[in-house]
Parts: structure tokens; C-alpha cells; sequence
């Protein structure tokens, strides 16, 4: 969330969440100037998926002496998109695109600090939750109770 808007992002499928299984919640919802729009609804319902699909894109981009999808700049892009809303909210302010570069990370400016309330009772409640989602999810028939990467070493 930001002072502009609102991003949801649906695609969370581990521990029993079957949110991303339902079509009144498509994987991605953003609010803005008082207007819903959805986008992903053709995309795969499972958040895993985008990190499997870019790994073996950037791998087969290697091996066959291809452009991957994005560039180097790109990839940075994308980081710092990732990191203003973190920015942002530490802060409650408007962090602006250029603030969020490795100079200012550097000097601690502008960094994404970890949580402080993170005490280990946060991750107890995380965990009970979670088991408490994986057997609701195993007692509705969820097939797939973790997740091994089918390229393992």
C-alpha cells in the first residue's frame, strides 16, 4: 500500500491458503484512483511458479547464448521496485525511485531493516498458523504437503 494505491497480490498457496484457487481473488488486484483493475487471471495460480519459470528462463538463456527477459538494469529495477514499499512504510512517507540506490544503502539511508518485532513469539504464532493451515488445507484434500524443487543436486 502506498499514499497513491493499494497492491494485493493473491498468489499464496503454501500451508493451506487456497486464496489463489478461488476466482473472486485473481492474482493480482490494484486500487487506484478509486478504480479495481485485475491482472494474471491466465497466470498459473501459484506463487512458486514465478520463481521456477524465470530460473530456468535465465538458464536456458545461458546455455543457448540468448537475452534473457530482462536486463541487468532491469533486474536492478525491479529490486528497487520491490524495496520502496518496505522503504515507504518504515519511514510513513513517499519514497521517490532515485532515493533507493546502493550509495544511500551504504549509508544506511535507505535500506529495508528487519522487522523489530521479530523476537521469535511472531514466528511461534507464523508457525502455529501455518500447521493449522496445512491441516486444514490436507483435510480439504490439498495432494502437495511441501514443495521439492524438482532440481536438486
Amino acid at each position: 500500500s502506498g499514499t497513491k494505491g493499494m497492491m494485493w497480490i493473491n498468489q499464496c498457496t503454501s500451508g493451506g491458503n487456497f486464496v489463489s484457487k478461488t476466482p473472486e481473488f485473481p492474482p493480482i488486484v490494484v486500487y487506484r484512483d478509486g478504480n479495481v483493475r485485475v491482472y494474471g487471471e491466465d497466470l498459473p495460480r501459484d506463487w512458486r511458479y514465478s520463481f521456477i519459470n524465470s530460473t530456468e528462463h535465465f538458464i536456458n538463456a545461458i546455455k543457448e547464448g540468448t537475452d534473457p527477459i530482462y536486463t541487468g538494469k532491469q533486474g536492478r529495477n525491479l529490486c528497487v521496485f520491490a524495496k520502496m514499499p518496505h522503504i515507504s512504510q518504515q519511514r510513513k512517507e513517499e519514497v521517490s525511485w532515485n532515493e533507493v540506490t546502493s550509495r544511500n544503502e551504504q549509508n544506511q539511508s535507505c535500506i529495508v531493516e528487519t522487522p523489530k518485532d521479530l523476537d521469535g513469539s511472531g514466528l511461534f504464532k507464523y508457525y502455529k498458523r501455518s500447521r493449522k493451515d496445512l491441516k486444514e488445507g490436507i483435510r480439504k484434500g490439498l495432494e502437495k504437503k511441501s514443495f521439492t524443487y524438482q532440481y536438486d543436486y
